[in-house]
């Protein structure tokens, strides 16, 4: 059975992303989003993304 982890997004306050998994202990950093990006698919993470603003 597939699970799902979901991933908060915000900006760094020193510049560049966060993402946290909710309900999870799984944290990264990226100075761009196309960094963030490889590191989700690096992981194997889904291709389809939402972008909430």
């Amino acid at each position: 059975m597939a699970k799902e982890v979901l991933f908060l997004v915000e900006e760094a306050a020193e510049g560049g992303y966060i993402a946290r998994a909710l309900g999870h202990s799984i944290f990264t950093d990226a100075d761009t989003w196309d960094e963030l990006y490889r590191i989700f698919v690096a992981w194997k993470a889904p291709s389809c993304w939402v972008s909430v603003s």
